[in-house]
C-alpha cells in the first residue's frame, strides 16, 4: 500500500495505492492557514489511512505458508507543541500441510519498529545464528515537539518508547525461542538537510534477551520519523 498526500493553497488531498497501482482510497480537505494545523491535519490524515491488514496465500510453492499481518498507527495533538503517536504491528506466519516455514519467510522486527536492537537480531537463536520467528510484535509510544526549534533549521526532535517480540519456532522445538518481551526508550531528530531528510537516533534498552544484539546509536538517510 502507497500513501499521497498533496498540500496545496486551498486543499489537501489525499491517495491510497494498491501495490498494483490500483486506485483505493481518495478524499480532499480544506487547506488550514496555520502551519502547525497544516501538520496535524496530515498527520490525521495519515492516521486514518494508515490502517491495514494483509494476508498472503501461496499459488504454488515447494513449503507452503500462509501470512497475516496487520498495522495501526494513530497520531494525535496532545497541544501545540507536542503530538503523539501510537503504532501497533501484529505478523505472524505459520506452514500449510505440517509444512515448515523457510527461513527467509520468517518474522522479524526492522529497526524501526524497535529501536535500539540490530535488525533481525532479536528473537529465536539456532546455534550462533538468529533465524526470526513464526510471530513477531510491537508497540510504539512517540511524542514529536515540532515547534521545539525555529522553523529554520528545518530539524524535528522525538521521544519514544518501543515494546517487541519476536518468538515461535516451527521446524524444532528443541531451539532457546527467547519469547521476551523487549522494550526501549530513546529520542531522535530528524533533519532535511540540503541532500534529504537524515535521521539521528540514541536509544538505551530497558529490557532485552542474553542473546539480542543491540545498537545504542542509528543514522539513516532519506527517512523521517
Amino acid at each position: 500500500m502507497q500513501v499521497g498526500i498533496d498540500v496545496g493553497a486551498t486543499k489537501i488531498e489525499s491517495v491510497v495505492l494498491e501495490k498494483d497501482g490500483q486506485e483505493k482510497h481518495r478524499s480532499r480537505i480544506s487547506c488550514p492557514k496555520d502551519y502547525t494545523q497544516i501538520i496535524t491535519a496530515i498527520r490525521d490524515i495519515h492516521s486514518n489511512l494508515e490502517k491495514e491488514f494483509n494476508q498472503e496465500l501461496p499459488i504454488y510453492a515447494d513449503k507452503s505458508s500462509i501470512t497475516n499481518t496487520f498495522s495501526l498507527s494513530n497520531y494525535k495533538s496532545i497541544t501545540e507543541d507536542v503530538i503523539g503517536a501510537t503504532k501497533i504491528y501484529l505478523t505472524a506466519i505459520n506452514g500449510l500441510n505440517d509444512d515448515d516455514v523457510r527461513l527467509n519467510k520468517r518474522r522479524n522486527l526492522s529497526s524501526k519498529r524497535l529501536r535500539g536492537f540490530e535488525r533481525g537480531k532479536v528473537g529465536p537463536v539456532d546455534g550462533s545464528d538468529h533465524v526470526g520467528g513464526n510471530y513477531a510484535a510491537s508497540l510504539n509510544f512517540e511524542a514529536s515537539f515540532p515547534n521545539l526549534l525555529p522553523d529554520s533549521t528545518k530539524t524535528e526532535i522525538a521521544t519514544f518508547l518501543d515494546f517487541g517480540n519476536v518468538w515461535g519456532v516451527d521446524y524444532d522445538d528443541s531451539l532457546d525461542d527467547t519469547n521476551e518481551l523487549r522494550s526501549t526508550i530513546g529520542a531522535a531528530v530528524s533533519w532535511m538537510s540540503p541532500i534529504g531528510p537524515m535521521n539521528f537516533t540514541l536509544s538505551s534498552n530497558l529490557k532485552k534477551a542474553d542473546t539480542d544484539k543491540t545498537e545504542s546509536f542509528t543514522f539513516n538517510l532519506g527517512t523521517t520519523f
